[in-house]
């Protein structure tokens, strides 16, 4: 498409990332308030969007994804409220990010699926993180 293409020739300002931003790596408290972040063995210096796009896209319920822009606009927005100096690209090129390395962690998980003699927790787990990619991709 336009926008991979577009992206991909694009020059970014990378920093620390934490590469593995989504939802089951925070910890947050009774209030649903952030403490810390978990899982950071994937950490290196890269582009701030990877992480944005992991996060908000582990956040939304796929019914919000019917909304199309609305939700990653509006979060896009609060992120460079707080960071003035992102350069991250516009809200739909963030969400065509999302559905793209949706596409492949589906191609990824699906070959992890059909690993022969896995243990049923580990192949239920994996189960569930098939289906639940696929409500997102199909809602995209």
């Amino acid at each position: 498409s336009q926008t991979i293409d577009r992206l991909a020739n694009r020059l970014c300002d990378s920093h620390w990332i934490l590469r593995d931003l989504w939802r089951d790596n925070l910890l947050v408290d009774s209030n649903n308030r952030w403490i810390h972040s978990v899982d950071v063995g994937a950490s290196r210096i890269d582009w701030p969007a990877f992480d944005f796009v992991r996060l908000v896209g582990s956040l939304l319920e796929p019914k919000q994804f019917d909304r199309g822009l609305e939700p990653w606009a509006y979060l896009l927005d609060a992120y460079n409220a707080t960071n003035p100096v992102s350069d991250l690209p516009p809200a739909h090129d963030l969400q065509t990010i999302h559905e793209v390395s949706t596409a492949i962690a589906i191609l990824f998980w699906s070959k992890k699926w059909s690993e022969p003699n896995i243990a049923p927790e580990i192949a239920e787990s994996r189960t569930k993180r098939m289906k639940e990619l696929l409500q997102v991709f199909l809602a995209s």
